[in-house]
């Protein structure tokens, strides 16, 4: 594998108890293969031995090796990859293809799907992330932690 820079993306998760892995809060990430030949962006698929396909035949990878997907504590540790290659036969010919990474943020499971924890007291699971993930200065919020002094 060759790539280019990465980046670690972070999300610290408060009010669950029996959080014990990232699988319980993540889908594991994926990636595709995709060069472009002739002007046009095509896609790696194993089927047939190997052959160039559109997107939405390609083959989908588990990139949750590539990404260094963790759990530590209570922080979810993400590490992003840009430029990724991978060379790949078809036809007898070594081709070049760039991974292409799913949006690690389309990766985090709807709240309802979240596995074996709890809600610790005080604490809410709502029916999205929103309001797990909104700034408490906002002022269209008002409510909880306000911040500030009185």
């Amino acid at each position: 594998m060759a790539g280019g820079q990465t980046g670690t993306q972070t999300w610290t998760i408060y009010g669950l108890d029996g959080l014990e892995n990232w699988q319980q809060i993540f889908n594991a990430p994926t990636y595709t293969l995709s060069t472009e030949i002739d002007g046009k962006t095509r896609y790696y698929s194993e089927a047939n031995g190997g052959s160039l396909v559109d997107e939405a035949s390609a083959t989908s990878y588990d990139a949750s090796t590539d990404t260094n997907l963790q759990l530590l504590d209570n922080t979810i540790y993400l590490t992003r990859q840009y430029n990724q290659t991978e060379v790949k036969s078809i036809n007898g010919q070594d081709v070049t293809f760039t991974k292409v990474y799913s949006r690690a943020e389309l990766a985090i499971k709807a709240p309802k799907d979240v596995t074996n924890v709890t809600v610790k007291s005080g604490f809410i699971l709502g029916d999205t992330w929103e309001e797990h993930l909104r700034w408490p200065w906002q002022t269209f919020i008002n409510e909880g932690y306000q911040g500030g002094r009185s």
